[in-house]
């Protein structure tokens, strides 16, 4: 049996596109219940609102700004912008289309490992150096069996089950894909051959570094190969040939530079101070050990893991499953066994280097001796985890020839069921917000944003109560969490206890126990916002909270002009009190500045209309048209105006676009009914309203139902 199964899976090694079915077959198992899913966490500002998508013309602007360009982020990360447009393109918001795209770069980035690897191990695997070659039947298979580890290992499921977590996968393929590329052109003989080969290979490591900052690593891993394996199957001329090539990975690392040097990041808002020097050490052991055991066993998996939360005293025993002492134990004795084994003189030596060399460079970024957003997350193990199998490949050469075979089926028999059934489960935890958030708080991620995004969660399904015990729940353990007392305060106003929530946000302004300037907007513009109640004092009250909302609009204007929502409230507020020619110059300005902008077109579009310059509206909503590529918002709009300005024919034409793009709108077929009209084309325009009535009713059944 053992024989038989060693020899089918010989045979599908050997061939690249079997080796492929089985791949995408194994990813398909595995990620079959996320693609039902939604969009989920940071999806919604990355995906659902991100202006820089909606359109390809705006492919340009993906490389001037950084991914959130409304936010203090610092990452840039064009490639996965310009993912994002050609799913939209293709998809609209549906998010099925997005998440067909992440499990096919996830089996896509198998594949080219698979194909590396071919290549590689061959040389690895001998005691003495060798040219990579792709005729060794045993590392065919020794490769397969690694990539379809890698792509059916839990720990990966934060890349490919979560839109946004794509960047991952997309740095991985380029950078796969220009490795193997720059191995192509070392084999080619004819000249324009090489010159295309090397061309990709420069383009797509450009790219990977385009797609995440962790993509800088592969440079290493490429420095490491010129040094230790030869190119080509030519031995004379090495060096000169390996020195062109390091200068070819400086230019790529140049080339990112200059992009990234080109863009404006916007002011960061002040974080918590680094942590000592020492004490980032004790948190590399203790992060080195949960990685560990995320490889090893694949258990307990959420999403914001921590090590060492010094900041949040809510977190301090945030770890159920592993004390920080034994994490750091852990994490000793791991890298004992990364150092034993590379050190050991026995057969598959190189590989174990070069898989505790890989495992290592890859770590080191993610380790915590520099400081980051998080102290572990399970995605950051994308690349570090190909470093652990090639180790584990290593080991296992070392067993006696005799057991070999007999090891690796049973190991393999146990592993791949097992870790197929618990991607499976875990991708299941991606589904939407809720199911996502309490997976992850049920399974040891109880950090405040989990715990803040569950009570939002619940609030905005109407389930104040339960809300309002998790809220008081986190505003207690974590007092400086100022944003769970302003949502708490919100909560207590939907409930209609207005006295409590006033007072909880006057508490919060007095005591202003926090560093981000947003937590005092937000909680003067909750203020604002309360009911007035009937007496003087009150009006008095609400009036001068009012005032006071302006002045701190006016403050976050100064320290942050470009962003949006503020311009966006600023701009509402002086309509609201009459200027409206203040509202139109202010939105003017930023959609001049940012003319990708759809949002701040569309506003102005209807500043410009209640300011009684049709003209000038329509000139904004076809601006603001051609920025996305399946709104259906201003089409309606640019057709109620030409109909207003005597161009029925033209209304007409404009409406039909409307119409394909929200055919179950009543309001487009009423639309569409009053051109007919206008145009004598009478019986069409009574078929529109009959559609018109007929869609109303049937929404108001499942309005109906749906209550029920």
């Amino acid at each position: 049996m053992i024989t038989r199964a060693s020899s089918a899976l010989s045979a599908l090694s050997r061939r690249p596109v079997r080796a492929l079915f089985v791949l995408l077959l194994a990813g398909l198992v595995c990620y079959a219940p996320s693609l039902r899913g939604g969009f989920v966490w940071d999806d919604t500002f990355l995906v659902e609102h991100n202006p820089f998508i909606r359109s390809p013309i705006l492919s340009f602007e993906a490389f001037r700004h950084c991914l959130d360009f409304n936010f203090s982020s610092n990452f840039y990360r064009p490639v996965q912008t310009l993912s994002y447009i050609m799913d939209y393109w293709f998809w609209a918001l549906q998010p099925l289309g997005y998440r067909i795209t992440n499990l096919l770069l996830h089996v896509l980035c198998g594949w080219l490992l698979y194909l590396l690897l071919r290549r590689l191990l061959p040389a690895l695997s001998s005691s003495t150096p060798a040219t990579p070659a792709t005729g060794d039947r045993s590392a065919d298979t020794a490769a397969l069996v690694l990539a379809l580890l890698w792509v059916i290992h839990p720990v990966h499921s934060a890349t490919v089950a979560y839109i946004s977590g794509r960047a991952d996968s997309l740095a991985v393929c380029f950078a796969l894909l220009a490795w193997l590329s720059f191995e192509s052109a070392t084999n080619c003989s004819r000249r324009a051959s090489q010159i295309l080969h090397y061309s990709l290979a420069f383009i797509a490591g450009l790219a990977a570094l385009c797609s995440k900052e962790m993509g800088s690593i592969w440079l290493a891993f490429f420095a490491a190969r010129l040094a230790f394996l030869p190119l080509g199957n030519s031995i004379s001329g090495q060096w000169p040939r390996k020195a062109l090539a390091f200068a070819g990975g400086a230019l790529v690392l140049l080339a990112y530079l200059a992009l990234r040097g080109s863009v404006h990041t916007p002011p960061r808002l002040p974080g918590p101070p680094p942590e000592a020097f020492a004490t980032r050490l004790v948190l590399m052991g203790r992060a080195l050990g949960d990685y560990a055991s995320l490889l090893l066993a694949p258990i307990h998996l959420f999403m914001e893991r921590q090590v060492f939360p010094a900041y949040d005293p809510a977190l301090r025993n945030a770890t159920p499953f592993f004390p920080y002492h034994a994490l750091f134990l852990g994490g000793l004795l791991f890298a004992a066994a990364l150092g034993c084994g590379a050190w050991q003189r026995a057969p598959g030596r190189a590989l174990r280097v070069a898989g505790a060399g890989w495992f290592l460079v890859g770590f080191l970024p993610i380790s915590n001796l520099v400081p980051l957003n998080a102290s572990v997350a399970e995605h950051w193990l994308y690349v570090p985890s190909i470093g652990f199998l090639l180790f584990a490949l290593g080991c296992w050469q070392a067993l006696p020839a005799t057991r070999q075979p007999v090891v690796a089926t049973a190991c393999l028999s146990l592993a791949v069921p097992l870790l197929m059934l618990r991607t499976n489960l875990r991708s299941a935890d991606w589904l939407d917000q809720k199911t996502f958030v309490q997976q992850t708080i049920e399974a040891g991620g109880r950090s405040p944003r989990q715990r803040l995004m569950y009570g939002g969660i619940l609030l905005r399904r109407g389930q104040y109560a339960a809300a309002e015990t998790v809220e008081r729940d986190l505003a207690r353990d974590c007092p400086k969490l100022t944003a769970a007392q302003i949502q708490l305060a919100l909560n207590l106003s939907l409930q209609g206890r207005y006295e409590e929530s006033e007072g909880l946000l006057r508490d919060v302004l007095a005591k202003r126990n926090f560093d981000d300037p947003r937590m005092v907007l937000a909680a003067t513009r909750a203020l604002a916002q309360l009911p007035t109640g009937s007496d003087a004092e009150s009006r008095a009250r609400r009036e001068a909270d009012r005032a006071q909302l302006a002045v701190e609009l006016d403050a976050a204007l100064r320290r942050t002009p470009d962003r949006w929502d503020l311009i966006n409230m600023k701009a509402q507020q002086l309509a609201e009190h009459g200027d409206l020619t203040g509202a139109i110059q202010l939105t003017t300005d930023y959609a001049q500045t940012h003319w990708w902008h759809y949002d701040s077109h569309l506003l102005l579009g209807e500043l410009s209309y209640d300011n009684g310059r049709p003209d000038a509206a329509l000139a904004c909503y076809e601006d603001a048209s051609r920025l996305d590529v399946h709104e259906a918002t201003t089409w309606p709009r640019r057709a109620a105006l030409h109909l207003l300005r005597g161009e029925p024919a033209l209304a007409y034409d404009v409406q039909q676009v409307a119409l394909r793009r929200a055919p179950a709108d009543p309001a487009n077929h009423r639309l569409l009914a009053l051109i007919l009209n206008q145009l004598g084309r009478t019986e069409e325009a009574n078929g529109e309203t009959a559609q018109a009535n007929r869609l109303q009713a049937a929404s108001a059944a499942v309005g109906a139902a749906m209550v029920d």
